[in-house]
């Protein structure tokens, strides 16, 4: 159970990230806007076109609006982004004392 939210959260986050990556530096205003719109043509993208991986494969990697293809690296970071989290959580737990709150916090002696 912990590896499926593990993804989720990974993918939203390698999704938002590699978008924002992209769109930097700032080429349009990227996190002012209401709503995605294709790399192409500038049509607003509905919600299900938004979903990471899904929509990549439902739309077999082109575009809804102009039917161009969409950039590999949307699937790469999305796919891998997930599969890096859950062999850190497999390999360290997030127990290790490197990533613990305690390694972190100051002690006065």
């Amino acid at each position: 159970m912990i590896y499926i939210i593990l993804s989720a959260y990974s993918t939203v986050l390698a999704s938002f990230s590699h978008v924002i990556g992209v769109n930097y530096p700032p080429r349009k205003p990227f996190l002012l806007r209401v709503s995605s719109k294709c790399d192409y043509c500038g049509e607003k993208l509905s919600g299900v076109h938004m979903l990471p991986i899904v929509s990549f494969i439902f739309l077999k990697g082109r575009t809804s609006c102009c039917n161009k293809p969409m950039s590999w690296s949307y699937l790469a970071v999305e796919v891998l982004a997930p599969l890096f989290v859950c062999i850190l959580y497999k390999l360290y737990n997030f127990e290790d004392p490197f990533l613990s709150i305690h390694f972190l916090s100051f002690h006065c002696y």
